[in-house]
Formats: C-alpha cells, sequence, structure tokens
C-alpha cells in the first residue's frame, strides 16, 4: 500500500516539473518548436488516457498504470533536461 502512494506521489512531483520545464521553455523558443511542443503536450495527455483506459480494463492494477505513465514522464524530464 505505502508504494503505491509513493508511486503516485512522485508521479505528482515529476509531472509537476515537466509542466515547469515545459512552461518555462516556451518563451525561449522559436513559434514552430513552441507549436511542436504544445502540439506535444495534447497528443500525449490523449494517449496516456487511451492507454490507462486500455490497460485498467485488461486487468492491470492502477499501480501497474501509474509505474507505466512514470516512465513516460520520466522520459520528458530527461528530454527537457538535456
Amino acid at each position: 500500500m505505502f508504494t503505491q502512494f509513493a508511486n503516485a506521489t512522485c508521479l505528482a512531483i515529476e509531472a509537476q516539473q515537466v509542466i515547469w520545464m515545459r512552461m518555462a521553455g516556451l518563451p525561449r523558443q522559436g513559434p514552430l518548436e513552441a507549436f511542436t511542443e504544445t502540439g506535444l503536450m495534447v497528443s500525449e495527455k490523449v494517449e496516456a488516457a487511451c492507454s490507462a483506459v486500455l490497460s485498467l480494463a485488461s486487468g492491470r492494477s492502477v499501480d501497474d498504470v501509474v509505474s507505466a505513465y512514470r516512465g513516460v514522464v520520466q522520459a520528458n524530464l530527461a528530454r527537457l533536461s538535456a
């Protein structure tokens, strides 16, 4: 139970870091790069929602879904930190 809470808490913290990095970086980008990044933000949300629904419908646990989504968020964090 604690690991599920810790996993969800880490996801929330990491997601906030990605949001902050994206919002701070948008004004420094050119129009094309900013448009691309905002489009990526929207498409990632749609893909994540569909993936979560399919995972839960196929019997996977909420913790499995959170763990998978953390991987996506951590990849974004690494990309934006570079």
